[in-house]
């Protein structure tokens, strides 16, 4: 089974797959969270080394990493993306701690680094109480925290500002999720550790619409992005489960194959017609929404790996990218890249896809056609030449005294063939007779097989 080391992975029935473009290597300890910059350009990574790092994949270094006292380990990033402040930024990284800290750190306007200098660093929770998950709702630029021990908070975001809106105490349970559904992401789902159940609220008084409870403990639920489908990972059975959303009713269960019952990353890919999983053998795999099976697994090359964290990002319908983060011993971050070459971009027109899928059909066409119909054209094929030779005195003729008239004759046989496989025979021996018929075959006759005996 290949591996990381060769630049691909295993396949199970997919032609279209990911290879390997990117490993990245420089964390100290494990790596918590990911997250893929809009553009699919930069990668940012937190860890239990208390580190954010900024990845260029272009160039497949790190850029930029930063640290703060106030940190601790880092337990969740988010990309937030936004119509320009008042200062004139419109990306911002959003960081949780271990120590309940938060930081809000604005990007700069042009190159891929961000201004530490203009980042706020806050404590919605207390310092013993770690920011669990937090999502972020870009219609209404909220913010939405949950810590260690239930609590959860939501705030608008205010030029370099967090606005406290409402905060209530979820359940005496450690959510593991949050995230924005709904018509103009008017709720809240959260998705709680050893009661396996998911609540949501209502994003403007944190009022609970609803309740389910699922068939076990959640290490992660996240929803299709058409909100037709909540994913889990399941800590009870270690199995990922899929419900239709929001009615809570399984689907299916698909096995993790996983030995431990480790918290494994999930995320939608792909506009949702993929999902990716992690684990805690050695590999990420992809379950094929439409099949609902394993469609594809992401092997490393280190025994030790275990995959907690994963990240996706789609570019159009052409490329996508996924990321992995390990927690081994030697921590590292693979990136893969899947081209889809049947979206080619922009530039080429439906016409082109048109005039394309004509020629293609053509020259793969023809020489069926040919075959098929042999048996039609070829007896009378035959039976023509021998006519025009039985009627034409036998003249020798060599290459090397007159180059050009065979080269002219040979391109009249050509001719003659293509009409013989579109007409009648009438309309042929009507059409191609005298004496250019006449000269093509005397000066080729010794070439041509008799097939008149």
């Amino acid at each position: 089974m290949s591996t990381i080391a060769n630049h691909d992975i295993s396949l199970i029935g997919m032609s279209k797959h990911y290879t390997l473009c990117h490993r990245l290597e420089g964390s100290l300890e494990a790596v918590n969270c990911l997250v893929f910059s809009p553009n699919g350009q930069i990668l940012l990574s937190g860890g239990d080394d208390d580190t954010i790092r900024v990845w260029d994949l272009s160039a497949s270094q790190c850029i930029q990493s930063y640290c703060s006292q106030n940190w601790a380990q880092i337990t969740s990033i988010e990309w937030l993306h936004c119509d320009s402040s008042p200062e004139g930024f419109s990306d911002w990284m959003s960081v949780g701690t271990g120590r309940g800290s938060h930081t809000l750190c604005p990007k700069a306007t042009e190159g891929m680094k961000f201004l530490w200098n203009e980042a706020t660093t806050t404590f919605p929770f207390d310092v013993n109480d770690p920011v669990e998950a937090q999502a972020y709702d870009p219609v209404n630029r909220r913010l939405a925290l949950a810590s260690h021990s239930g609590l959860l908070k939501m705030f608008k975001l205010r030029s370099k500002s967090l606005i406290l809106l409402w905060d209530v105490k979820l359940y005496s349970d450690i959510p593991r999720s949050l995230q924005f559904f709904g018509p103009g992401n008017r709720y809240v789902l959260s998705a709680f550790l050893e009661q396996g159940e998911i609540i949501s609220y209502n994003g403007e008084n944190a009022t609970i619409e609803w309740r389910r409870l699922l068939l076990g403990g959640i290490g992660n639920a996240t929803i299709s992005p058409d909100e037709s489908i909540l994913l889990v990972d399941n800590l009870t059975t270690n199995s990922f489960d899929l419900y239709r959303f929001p009615t809570g009713n399984l689907v299916t269960s698909i096995p993790s194959k996983a030995v431990e019952r480790f918290v494994k990353g999930i995320v939608f890919a792909e506009g949702g017609k993929i999902a990716i999983c992690g684990s805690d053998q050695q590999f990420v795999q992809i379950i094929d929404l439409t099949s609902q099976r394993r469609c594809q697994d992401l092997i490393s090359e280190n025994p030790s790996d275990i995959f907690q964290t994963v990240a996706a990002v789609s570019l159009g319908d052409h490329r996508h990218l996924i990321a992995c983060g390990s927690s081994s011993k030697k921590p590292t971050i693979y990136v893969w890249e899947k081209m889809d070459f049947r979206h080619p971009g922009r530039s080429q027109n439906r016409d082109h896809k048109i005039l394309d899928t004509l020629i293609v059909w053509f020259f793969q066409s023809l020489p069926i056609i040919l075959l098929a119909t042999h048996t039609i054209w070829t007896p009378y094929f035959w039976q023509l030449i021998g006519n025009v030779k039985s009627t034409t005195s036998a003249v020798q003729v060599t290459f090397d005294t007159n180059i050009q008239g065979p080269i002219r004759d040979v391109l009249s046989i050509v001719e003659l063939t293509t009409i013989a496989t579109s007409t009648s025979t009438a309309s042929v021996t009507t059409t191609v007779t005298g004496h250019a018929i006449e000269t093509v075959i005397s000066s080729l006759s010794t070439f041509i097989p008799d097939h008149t005996e």
